[in-house]
């Protein structure tokens, strides 16, 4: 993970920018947006995940067109999105 930019005070709905380990995307940042039904493993939510940690994530990675706002976060257009069905911190 790079950054967190929000969390809900749930403690599960927000918004965190991963940067994926592989070339492939060339370092690219990719928007994550979680909510109430984001599963977390190794972590009781977004306030228990750190910078430093790798993470797994499962879900629906999709390109976004257009700029918008996703749980009170504005996303750049032409952004890669990935909606979160689980958070898994890989200890």
């Amino acid at each position: 993970m790079n950054s967190m930019l929000q969390i809900g005070s749930d403690d599960s709905t927000g918004v965190f920018i991963l940067t994926p380990c592989c070339q492939l995307l060339n370092g690219v940042p990719i928007y994550v947006v979680t909510n109430n039904q984001t599963a977390y493993v190794n972590a009781t939510g977004l306030g228990g995940i750190t910078p430093v940690q790798s993470l797994l994530v499962k879900g629906m990675p999709y390109y976004e067109p257009q700029a918008l706002t996703i749980n009170g976060v504005s996303i750049p257009a032409r952004s890669l999105v990935f909606q979160a069905k689980q958070v898994h911190v890989l200890q």
